[in-house]
């Protein structure tokens, strides 16, 4: 596609600085930036649209000199240009530098740098700037709130994650899935992961599969299995993800012939397991004390190292030794709950 955008832009007999700008930004997005850079270069005319295309071409190839030689040289600069500047040094782990750029931001800051800056210093662990820089925002967004809630579940500030989730619910922003994630995350006892799942039923976020992957890991990680389970039959979306924390959550519970179970329902239904999985799976055989599969499984997990073949046919070996035998074990696990 990007071949014949450039072919019908060299038959084109006039070519506004719009029309540049597009092929400029096809060739940063799809990054051959010698390309852009050298029809950025041809360019008669160049509007901030223009330059900040090519700049956030840069940033996202790890390219910040260059972004920011090009980003001096720039003749007028709009809120986008200094977004897309603070934005990719955030990103790009340069966090002071991101800093001084917004610091020289006109004052009608565009509300995605301030989340930039307040993401990047979470991530850098700096909650203290980042609380700082939260505070004196003119207007909040859900990028807001979700950032600074996150980076204090990250840091483990069990605390200041339920202050600000509190916070949030009396603003006019309403928390989403990803937000609820960070709350789980602080979360330590089963009142408090059953307040966070009573709360994503009312508010129908539910239906977000990573939602409900985290509820489902903590309610096994606070001891209640019986919800753990109940929350994976809830779930229409699936995903290896879930399947391998439902096993987990098994073996970690002393339930190995579900886990084992679980994991031949979850390649029958045809998800390709991760090493996450095999690792469930091993810790299952080693609940159950199946010495031989436990053994036979580390010496795959070695040879699978240097080749994805033999790793598939130790699932296909794995899912044929499962299947028969514990066909009636998973059929039992619905009378048993």
């Amino acid at each position: 596609m990007l071949r014949e955008a450039r072919e019908v832009f060299d038959r084109m007999l006039e070519r506004n600085v719009v029309i540049w700008t597009v092929m400029v930004k096809a060739y940063t997005d799809h990054g051959h930036l010698q390309e852009a850079a050298e029809l950025f270069d041809r360019m008669p005319q160049r509007n901030p649209y223009s330059w900040s295309a090519m700049i956030s071409g840069f940033l996202r190839a790890g390219k910040v000199d260059e972004a920011v030689r090009l980003f001096e040289r720039m003749p007028d600069r709009n809120v986008v240009s200094w977004t897309t500047m603070v934005t990719g040094l955030a990103q790009n782990g340069r966090v002071s530098m991101a800093r001084e750029f917004f610091d020289r931001m006109p004052r009608n800051k565009d509300i995605a740098a301030w989340n930039a800056m307040i993401t990047a210093y979470a991530n850098a662990g700096q909650m203290n700037k980042a609380q700082r820089l939260f505070d004196s925002m003119p207007a909040k967004d859900l990028v807001s709130w979700s950032a600074i809630i996150h980076g204090y579940a990250k840091n483990k500030h069990k605390g200041k994650v339920m202050r600000l989730f509190l916070l949030m619910l009396r603003s006019a922003v309403s928390p989403d899935g990803t937000t609820l994630i960070s709350v789980l995350v602080a979360s330590e006892s089963t009142v408090e992961v059953g307040q966070i799942h009573g709360f994503a039923t009312t508010r129908g976020l539910l239906s977000d599969t990573s939602l409900g992957n985290a509820l489902l890991t903590m309610y096994s990680r606070s001891g209640d299995l019986h919800s753990a389970w109940q929350v994976f039959n809830m779930l229409q979306e699936k995903d290896p993800v879930t399947w391998t924390s439902m096993m987990r959550a098994f073996a970690n519970h002393g339930r190995a012939s579900y886990a084992l179970q679980a994991c031949a329902q979850m390649l029958q239904h045809g998800y390709k397991p991760s090493s996450t999985t095999f690792t469930a799976a091993l810790s299952a055989c080693s609940h159950a004390s199946v010495v031989d599969k436990g053994r036979a499984s580390r010496a795959h997990c070695r040879v699978s190292v240097q080749g994805g073949t033999l790793y598939e046919q130790w699932w296909g070996k794995l899912f044929q030794s499962l299947t028969v035998p514990l066909v009636r074990v998973w059929e039992a696990t619905t009378r048993f709950w």
